[in-house]
């Protein structure tokens, strides 16, 4: 069983007599260094941009807000295309 998880563990990377050189030891003093200043907790929430479709996406599809207005909208889309289609053949002197 231990000659199985010996090959798990990587070899030498903070082991005592690693971090006693004072070249590696700086080294790892730096990764440490790095490593601290980095945002700690979860990421915070994109903001959808300026594409008007990501916006809309955002605001009646994903998360807490998602509702059947998408639906509702694209019923009333079809209908409006095709009163309008239906509008310009009935009266063909208006166009």
């Amino acid at each position: 069983m231990a000659s199985a998880l010996k090959n798990l563990i990587p070899p030498k990377i903070a082991s005592a007599q690693a971090l006693s050189s004072s070249s590696t030891a700086a080294r790892m003093q730096r990764v440490v260094e790095f490593y601290s200043k980095l945002p700690k907790g979860p990421a915070p929430k994109a903001s959808p941009g300026l594409n008007p479709f990501a916006r809309y996406k955002a605001r009646y599809i994903d998360g807490e807000n998602a509702s059947g207005a998408p639906l509702f909208h694209a019923m009333l889309g079809l209908f409006l295309i095709g009163y309008t289609i239906e509008c310009t053949f009935f009266f063909p002197f208006f166009v």
